[in-house]
């Protein structure tokens, strides 16, 4: 039946409606909210679940609800516009609010178009599109507010084109949606031309057809739109539309809607998405109802026989109306597929062999396979690994899949006793006793699987004297199930005893670094021949390295046995090396001592010149009296030897004693009263007090006069300077001035080194009588030496004064680039006149030395260790030696031996770099002295002189 649309109010134009809020109201103390109410779907039922078996189908009924408006409406609004259309024209602009809105109300999503028509008279109006398809309600209204009836005649008119233009789309400018129901209320009251305006009636109704364009047609006022061969009802039939007549020019609204909720519609279907195990059908396929209808089917499911027992078949079933298919109008359908098959058991027959009186433990194997479940889990009665008795027994094996279909299966499990004893007897192989061989016993035995233990019968017997050669020995057993077992042996009687040979292991000690020439004793005795010679390697006497070695010792009898026995001659060093250091007395030379460079060796009977180590070493500062030198040496086996020395430092140096020559004058016939200075410097004790004769102060008498001053230190050395004082007497008158003046000089260190200082000391001495004033000391160095320290008096820009019986020291501090060898000379002069100026110069040899250092080789490699050497150092200096590049650390410090030489050994890491580089000596008392440039390669390269170096 045709839904039924309520008119609502009529108005002169359209609005779009307010959006529907939704509200909830809040619930009362006193009442409950009443439940939400789903609106049905349009599908009944539209969703089917059942289980079902394979090969079963079911039918279900189903009904499929069409809406008033058929879905996604595209409705064109086509209206004559000749003059006999203006009632009718102003009914729909009237209530046009009301069709549009009674369409929206049940399809959303609907779209409206506008166009009029009129005569071939009318020309450039002939066909007119106000409105093209829109949702927009106010545009609609326009589109229809446009509409006019001022063209054309009564009849016919030429609504065939207007057909034509609308099927087309009115050339791209009106087309109808993919999916939509295409819909043309045609409103007039002629016919039309035919053909209209080029297109033949028959051609129209085809293109639309095609478009698939559903025409509702209205007649105003009569049945014009048929009058003229039943143009209309042709049209509407044609396209499934309907056809109103003789509708009042008022009531053409009411008619309009009218057709439009009571629309022809075909309910169609297709399966979407369905699994090939799954058949659907309904009957019949397609169903005509009037929109707003119910259309009903017979669904027909299917699930085929070979469907997968336990899946989940799907498929969808799609509705469509006419040519829309609605989302809403579906069907799901789910069937899962029962399992009815039980699972496959299988258990097979066995055949075992007993190995007990029980029987046999059997662990057989079963399986159980289900289609759905897969593996399942069995039991069987007896279960595998029970123990069978001897016999048949049937095992009967069940499985249980989760739908509770049960499979079985049987097998028969057959344990037999069919083996025989396991007879056990052995080869035996025996020594000749005798001429008749040998007595020999041997043991044999029998197990049965199911017996146990059984008794054996041998022949020969065991304990027979067996011949020389090979006997078979057959020995048989049988158990209670009558299977018998064999074994059978050869003894055979032989002549294969070896001599037995001795030799001992021996110890001894290392006589030299090739070890030690050992002797030993070793003896062979055979059973049957008695004593026989013996051959060992090494032989007894060889001279055996260190360490041990093995002396293999053979013998064979007349029988060709062999005899062999092995020792162990073990050659040890246990011998320390013998360390030889000498006692010592040396003469201090300080307060502290004296240093005392000393020499130690060791010699070792193996490992020859060994290095020792003393305390305290060579070149220590030794203080007066004893000390004891501990040295010791330790070879490669770990043996240490020690040997001790006694180094005595005694005080025997005098103390310097210094006084100076006198010359006095005087009037006095008797003498005259001098004083003098006089000093002593010990070694050891310092500064010591003098003893004079004559003491200062004493009166000289004229001439010359001898002064013996002397010093003692604690150790009792006496030291002794003398001087002359010379009284001069003088006759009344003038009398000229004299100062006798006289220089030594002296030189520290002796030898001195390139980069270091040369300390030059003068000193003056003025015998007298007089001052002496206006000094000025001059010296010419050896060589080209650099002034570090000039000298601090006594210049020709700063003379210096000295009185009678005066001393001073004047010092200069030189340095030089390279070795030099040569004389200072000293000379003083002064006023007054000098009588004695032999002694106004003096000389002292000056000798100063360049260090050097080498290393080789000069092409290394990374990981090697190179030999640096040294000479012309200072004796007893401590070196350091380091590479002027790369990440090896400085070595540790070498002592510069008495002789100034010096040997290390300088390391270059492997993980250092490659390229050139110098060695650097550092030290006290001379500039850093440099190697020539050694080159670093990496290991993987041979120095060039490698084959030469051990």
């Amino acid at each position: 039946m045709a839904a039924v649309l309520g008119l609502g109010a009529m108005g002169a134009g359209i609005t779009d409606p307010a959006p529907r809020a939704r509200t909830t109201a809040s619930p009362s103390p006193s009442s409950s909210p009443s439940p939400s109410v789903s609106p049905a779907p349009p599908v009944t039922p539209a969703l089917v679940e059942r289980s079902l078996d394979p090969g079963a189908s079911i039918t279900v009924d189903k009904q499929v609800r069409t809406p008033a408006v058929p879905p996604k409406p595209d409705v064109v609004l086509l209206v004559d516009n000749t003059g006999s259309m203006d009632d009718a024209i102003g009914n729909v602009k009237a209530n046009l609010p009301m069709i549009v809105n009674q369409v929206f109300a049940v399809q959303p999503d609907s779209r409206f178009a506008v166009a009029g028509y009129g005569d071939q008279a009318d020309a450039d109006r002939l066909f007119i599109l106000h409105q093209a398809f829109t949702a927009d309600r106010r545009a609609i209204q326009d589109g229809v507010d446009a509409l006019t009836a001022d063209e054309g005649g009564d009849t016919p008119e030429d609504w065939g084109n207007a057909l034509h233009e609308v099927a087309t789309g009115v050339g791209g400018r009106n087309t109808f949606r993919d999916g939509a129901s295409p819909i043309v209320v045609l409103v007039g009251d002629a016919p039309t031309h035919d053909p209209s305006h080029g297109h033949r009636f028959t051609d129209v109704v085809g293109e639309l057809q095609d478009h698939g364009v559903k025409v509702f047609a209205v007649s105003v006022s009569g049945n014009g739109l048929d009058s003229q061969n039943g143009q209309a009802t042709l049209v509407t039939r044609a396209t499934g539309g309907t056809y109103s007549q003789d509708i009042n020019a008022n009531d053409v609204s009411e008619a309009i809607v009218r057709g439009l909720t009571n629309l022809p519609v075909s309910v169609g279907h297709q399966l979407v998405d369905c699994d090939r195990s799954l058949s659907v059908s309904l009957s019949p396929a397609n169903v005509q109802v009037t929109s707003g209808e119910t259309a009903s089917f017979s669904e027909r499911i299917t699930v085929s026989p070979d469907a997968p027992q336990g899946a989940t078949l799907s498929c969808t079933v799609q509705f469509s109306l006419g040519p829309a298919a609605d989302p809403d109008f579906r069907e799901q359908i789910r069937i899962t597929v029962n399992d009815v098959t039980a699972p496959s058991v299988t258990v097979d027959d066995r055949t075992v062999e007993a190995t007990g009186p029980d029987g046999a433990l059997v662990d057989y194997p079963v399986t159980a396979y289900d289609n759905v479940d897969g593996d399942v889990p069995v039991r069987c009665e007896p279960p595998p690994g029970s123990t069978f008795p001897i016999g048949r027994t049937t095992v009967t094996c069940t499985a249980t899949d989760r739908a509770g279909n049960t499979g079985r299966d049987t097998a028969v499990i057959t344990v037999t006793d069919s083996t025989g004893p396991v007879v056990t007897v052995e080869d035996r192989t025996a020594q000749a006793t005798g001429p008749d061989g040998a007595a020999v016993e041997y043991p044999a035995s029998a197990e049965d699987k199911v017996d146990g233990r059984v008794p054996v019968t041998c022949v020969p017997p065991s304990g027979s004297v067996f011949p020389l050669g090979e006997t078979k020995v057959t020995c048989t057993a049988t158990d209670s199930h009558g299977n018998t077992g064999t074994g059978s042996a050869v003894v055979t009687v032989v002549d294969t005893t070896a001599p037995i040979v001795t030799v001992d292991d021996r110890t001894a000690e290392a006589t030299g670094p090739d070890g030690a020439a050992v002797e030993y004793p070793a003896s062979a005795e055979d059973k049957v021949d008695g004593r026989v010679p013996v051959t060992c390697v090494p032989p007894s006497g060889s001279v055996f390295p260190l360490g041990p070695t093995t002396v293999t010792c053979t013998a064979t009898d007349k029988a060709g046995n062999t005899g062999t026995d092995t020792a162990v001659i073990t050659v040890v060093d246990t011998t320390a090396p013998v360390v030889t250091v000498e006692d010592r007395t040396e003469p201090a030379t300080g307060p502290d001592g004296a240093v005392i460079e000393y020499t130690a060796t060791a010699q070792d009977l193996v490992d020859g010149t060994v290095s020792v180590t003393c305390m305290p070493p060579s070149g220590y500062t030794f203080p007066v009296g004893r000390t004891t030198v501990t040295c010791t040496a330790t070879d490669k086996a770990g043996n240490t030897g020690t040997d001790t020395a006694v180094f005595t430092v005694v005080d025997d140096g005098k103390p310097v004693v210094r006084v100076d020559d006198r010359t006095v004058r005087t009037l006095n016939p008797s003498g005259a009263t001098v004083r003098y200075t006089s000093t002593a410097q010990d070694l050891v004790d310092g500064t010591l007090p003098t003893r004079c004769t004559p003491p200062s102060g004493s009166t000289f008498p004229v001439g010359r006069t001898t002064v013996t001053c002397t010093a003692t230190d604690k150790a009792g050395n006496t030291g002794t300077d003398t001087a002359v004082v010379t009284v001069i007497l003088m006759t009344p008158g003038p009398v000229p001035p004299a100062a006798d003046l006289a220089v030594t000089a002296a030189v520290d260190p002796q030898p001195a080194f390139t980069g270091g200082t040369v300390t030059t000391t003068f000193t003056l001495t003025n015998a007298g009588p007089d001052d002496a004033t206006d000094i000025v000391l001059t010296s010419a160095p050896p060589g080209t030496a650099t002034v570090v320290g000039p000298q601090d008096r006594c210049t020709a820009a700063t003379p210096c004064t000295l009185k009678a019986g005066g001393r001073i020291q004047v010092t200069t501090r030189l340095s030089y680039d390279k070795a030099t060898s040569g004389t200072l000379t000293a000379r003083v002069a002064g006023t007054p006149a000098d009588p004695v100026p032999a002694n106004n110069t003096d000389t002292v040899r000056l000798r100063v030395l360049q260090p050097v250092l080498t290393v080789a080789p000069l092409v290394a490699r990374l990981g090697d260790v190179v030999l640096a050497e040294g000479r012309d150092f200072p004796a007893g200096t401590v070196v350091g030696l380091k590479w002027s590049a790369g990440i090896t650390a400085a070595t540790v410090p070498v002592r510069v031996e008495a002789d100034g030489t010096f040997r290390a050994q300088v390391l270059v890491l492997r993980k250092d770099r490659t390229g050139s580089r110098l060695l650097r000596a550092t030290g006290p008392g001379y500039d850093p002295v440099d190697t020539e440039k050694v080159l670093v390669v990496p290991r993987s390269l041979q120095p060039p002189d490698f084959s030469g170096r051990g």
